[in-house]
């Protein structure tokens, strides 16, 4: 399991790829305080995580991102 970080702004997310889904295991917000933290069996997916902290689009966006361009690569490099 590949673990990676994103930060968007004062919020940063820590997740990994769970089969074909993105897990969040933790969210910091604003000088280190922690909204969520999971392991990877329970950790929710990037939808839920989108319905439960509408106000973190951004970073949610630029988790996708990451994990979509890394896919990419990954597939490229054959």
């Amino acid at each position: 399991m590949s673990v990676r970080c994103t930060e968007v702004g004062d919020a940063r997310a820590t997740w990994c790829r769970s089969q074909q889904s993105i897990r969040i295991l933790q969210v910091h917000k604003a000088a280190g305080a922690l909204l969520i933290a999971t392991g990877p069996a329970t950790a929710p997916d990037l939808a839920n995580m989108r319905e439960w902290f509408p106000e973190l689009t951004p970073l949610w966006d630029a988790v996708r991102h990451q994990f979509w361009s890394h896919a990419a690569w990954v597939d490229s490099a054959g």
